[in-house]
C-alpha cells in the first residue's frame, strides 16, 4: 500500500525533494506524489523567518483542506532575511509536514547561506529572489531549476537536494512515533534574527567546489571560547568564529581554516528546542559563513539538556550509545543515519564555501 503525499506546490523541484525525502525515511513504503497550487498567504518574496514559516504552514494546511484523503501534506516556502550587520541577507526555506493525526506535525528549516551584494540590491528594490538570480546570473526561470543555491555552488548542492535534507529532518517526528517533539507555534514563537574542527575530511568537500585543485586537511584542537553546550545561535556562531581564528593563529601557513560549532536554542514562548551548527571558513583575505539545517529535539533530550547535560551525553543516555557526538550524533540517531552527522555538516560547509567559489561577487556576512 502506498503513502499519498500532497505537496503544496506544482514546482517540480519541490515535488522531487519531497519524494526523495519520504523515500529515504520510509524505505519500505511506496509513495504517490501529488502537487497542488495553493496560496501561501504571504508575500511572493517572504522577507523574514517568521513570514517564511507562515507561508509553509499556510501551504500545508491549504493542501490538507483541498485534498483531505492523503496521508501527508507538505508545505515548502523559501525566504530571505536581512541581518542588521553588514547588510548581509541570508537565504533559507521552511518545511512543514502535516499528517492525518492533527496532534503531530514535522518542521525543519534548511541550511542558510548568504547572497552576493548584486542580488541583495535587487531584492531590496522589490524583485523576487528567483527573478533577481535570473538577472544577475543571466538565467531563465532558475527558481524552478537550480535556484540561487545551485547557481552559487555550481550544482554541488541543487535546489532539490537543498530542500531534501530539510524534508528528511521534518519527518523525524513521524520516524520516531514513540517520542514527543515539541514544535513552535506561530502565534507565540519568536525566531531570533541572524546575527571544533570538522569531523570529516574537509578536503573532499573542497574538491567538489574546486575540482581543479587538490587539498589536504589537518585537524587541530582549539578552544571554542564558549560553553561546552552553546545554548543560543549567537553563542554557537561565536564558537565557530573563535575556533577558525584560533586555528589560523596556530597554523598561519595554511590556505583555509575551518571552525564548526554545534549548538541549541530554545524557541521563545514554546517548549521547542532546535539543533543546528555554524560553519566558518577563513582564508588569508576572505571568509565564508553558513548555518546547517535546523531540526527539533524530542522531549527526553530537551529535559536532560535543560538539566545542564551536553547534547552528546544526553543522546548517549537516551539511546544507549557511547560517544555518539563523535559518531552519528542526534541527527543520525533520529534519522536512522539517513542524514549522518558528517553529511549534515558537509551540506552547510559547501554553502560556507560560496564566497570562495564566486570571487567576482561581494558577499556581506554577519560579524
Amino acid at each position: 500500500m502506498s503513502m499519498e503525499i500532497v505537496v503544496a506546490s506544482r514546482n517540480p523541484v519541490k515535488i522531487q525533494a519531497a519524494k526523495d525525502g519520504f523515500e529515504k525515511m520510509f524505505l519500505n513504503q511506496q509513495v504517490k506524489m501529488t502537487g497542488i497550487n495553493v496560496a501561501s498567504g504571504v508575500s511572493d518574496q517572504p522577507m523574514s523567518c517568521k513570514e517564511t514559516l507562515d507561508g509553509a504552514m499556510n501551504r500545508a494546511n491549504a493542501a490538507k483542506n483541498a485534498l483531505p484523503n492523503a496521508n501527508y501534506w507538505i508545505g515548502i516556502e523559501g525566504g530571505v532575511e536581512k541581518c542588521h550587520e553588514n547588510n548581509a541577507m541570508e537565504v533559507f526555506a521552511w518545511i512543514v509536514v502535516l499528517s492525518l493525526d492533527p496532534r503531530k506535525k514535522g518542521m525543519a528549516k534548511t541550511a542558510n547561506f548568504y547572497l552576493p551584494q548584486q542580488v541583495i540590491e535587487l531584492v531590496d528594490q522589490g524583485v523576487e529572489l528567483g527573478h533577481a538570480d535570473d538577472q544577475v546570473f543571466g538565467r531563465s526561470n532558475s527558481k524552478q531549476n537550480n535556484g540561487a543555491v545551485g547557481l552559487l555552488t555550481n550544482d554541488v548542492i541543487t535546489r532539490s537536494s537543498y530542500y531534501e535534507q530539510a524534508v528528511v529532518l521534518a519527518l523525524i517526528p513521524f520516524k520516531n512515533q514513540q517520542l514527543n517533539f515539541p514544535m513552535p507555534l506561530r502565534q507565540n514563537a519568536t525566531y531570533r534574527r541572524c546575527l571544533q574542527e570538522p569531523s570529516q575530511d574537509s578536503s573532499n568537500i573542497k574538491s567538489q567546489m574546486f575540482p581543479d585543485e587538490s587539498f589536504t586537511a589537518e585537524g587541530i584542537n582549539i578552544p571554542s571560547g564558549v560553553n561546552d553546550q552553546p545554548m543560543t545561535s549567537r553563542e554557537t556562531l561565536d564558537g565557530a568564529l573563535n575556533r577558525a581564528n584560533g586555528a589560523k593563529e596556530k597554523i598561519p601557513q595554511a590556505q583555509y581554516w575551518i571552525g564548526i560549532e554545534g549548538g541549541l536554542e530554545k524557541v521563545d514562548g514554546t517548549d521547542a528546542m532546535e539543533e543546528f551548527a555554524w560553519i566558518v571558513v577563513l582564508s588569508q583575505d576572505k571568509r565564508g559563513i553558513a548555518k546547517t539545517a535546523s531540526f527539533y529535539l524530542p522531549s527526553p533530550l530537551i529535559q536532560l539538556v535543560e538539566q545542564g547535560m551536553e547534547l552528546g551525553h544526553a543522546s548517549d543516555q537516551i539511546y544507549g550509545k557511547s560517544n555518539s557526538k563523535q559518531q552519528n550524533g542526534a541527527v543520525g540517531l533520529l534519522t536512522n543515519d539517513v542524514i549522518t552527522r558528517e553529511s549534515y555538516y558537509e551540506h552547510a560547509f559547501v554553502l560556507a564555501l560560496i564566497p570562495f567559489r564566486n570571487p567576482s561577487y561581494t558577499f556581506p556576512l554577519p560579524e
